[in-house]
């Protein structure tokens, strides 16, 4: 039986919300507390939501504090060279 991951979300205190939010930004997830906000880009297909809130989920389940202090996470695509990445790993040569 697939899981409702809006049932998910609600019995976690989580509130979900389409999102303009551009190119390269999948989902976005907001915490204050023991609640929290879930933004998801509605430009990705229907399964790529579906798994962007999913992994949202994840986020607020496995690493988000129960504090006052709001936290964000943001799940973008970030594209380096592998030069950029061995620069800043320290590693200048090839």
């Amino acid at each position: 039986m697939p899981v409702q991951i809006d049932k998910v979300a609600r019995a976690l205190n989580l509130t979900m919300q389409a999102a303009p939010l551009g190119e390269r930004v999948s989902g976005v997830l907001l915490v204050e507390g023991d609640r929290g906000a879930i933004g998801y880009n509605l430009a990705r297909s229907w399964v790529r939501r579906l798994f962007t809130i999913s992994h949202e989920i994840a986020h607020f389940l496995l690493h988000a504090k129960k504090s006052a202090k709001e936290e964000l996470f943001i799940d973008s695509r970030m594209r380096f060279r592998p030069d950029e990445i061995r620069s800043a790993l320290g590693k200048d040569h090839a």
